[in-house]
């Protein structure tokens, strides 16, 4: 199991306020007239939107005890004040009680611990079992009110009497989870190949699909290594630009064509999308060159 990824340190404790008042739950209504809107991102990199009364003194990696489904958990503000009232997707009902106090800290490495030992059991349990799966990591929510596995299978598996058997072990109740390879790599983080961390892991909620079609309309090399992210899938970002590249491509001539020019007619052999530029090879003397491509009418 990968380390946790976004450790909570001692320091992160705000010192401005005593820590009876910081637990205090009046201090975090949030009246809609000083309410300040937050994002705070848990383990998986799992963002939720809140509100909180200003009072509160909630700042940037503040770590905060928190609402969650089913329960609550210790996430840290990722992102507060305007850009995160741009970006919210507000979850209603959702609160958050408390900034973390050196207790919950101290309780988030116990746990972390907890999850290791876990780890090591349910792969012990899997392989008694000949379970053909592939565990990713383990869990345990902040309120321990349950512990999730996350695995990887090439199929759906019955694991029923795992879930049972690890019930029983950690006296809790277990949800296993199954997972593709692109939710791996947002739960575990990492860094691309562009130098910047995932945008799975930063920003983006949902899987779309993406096809090497998508390549082909930005004039890429078909290259599987190259067009593959850190799960082995294609690149999320080819989707980025793609909107672009096919209008800009409605507006250029189509490879292989023939287009007249101010030297006479000429084929088509590359396009230079972001220059606005076409190469051409002249049909009298053999020779290539960069130009503007005439307007299409």
């Amino acid at each position: 199991m990968a380390d946790d990824i976004m450790p909570l340190e001692p320091t992160d404790v705000p010192v401005s306020l005593p820590v009876e008042e910081w637990t205090d739950p009046e201090l975090y209504k949030s009246p809609k007239d000083d309410r300040l809107t937050v994002e705070v991102t848990f383990r998986g990199y799992k963002k939720i939107f809140y509100h909180v009364n200003r009072r509160a003194e909630i700042h940037l990696h503040d770590s905060v005890v928190a609402d969650v489904d089913k329960g609550h958990d210790l996430g840290r503000v990722t992102l507060t004040g305007h850009l995160a009232e741009l970006k919210k997707g507000m979850t209603d009902g959702h609160n958050i009680i408390r900034k973390a106090t050196p207790d919950d800290l101290a309780k988030r490495e116990r746990l972390n611990e907890d999850e290791k030992a876990a780890f090591k059991v349910g792969n012990e349990r899997i392989a008694a079992r000949n379970l053909d799966m592939n565990l990713v990591e383990v869990e345990k929510q902040f309120d321990e009110s349950k512990m999730i596995f996350y695995f990887l299978a090439e199929q759906r598996i019955d694991f029923r009497e795992l879930v049972k058997e690890l019930a029983g072990i950690f006296k809790t109740r277990i949800e296993l989870r199954q997972i593709g390879v692109r939710d791996e790599a947002k739960r575990v983080g990492g860094i691309g190949v562009c130098g910047l961390m995932l945008c799975c892991s930063c920003y983006l909620k949902n899987f779309e699909q993406i096809s090497t079609q998508m390549a082909r309309v930005q004039h890429l090399a078909i290259n599987q290594s190259k067009l593959s992210g850190s799960c082995g899938r294609l690149k999320c970002c080819l989707k980025y630009e793609l909107a672009f590249y096919e209008e800009m491509n409605r507006l250029m001539p189509e490879m292989g064509s023939t287009i007249v020019t101010a030297k006479g007619p000429a084929t088509v052999t590359g396009l230079n999308v972001l220059q606005n530029l076409v190469k051409v090879r002249y049909a009298e003397t053999g020779t290539e060159e960069q130009i503007a491509p005439p307007a299409k009418t």
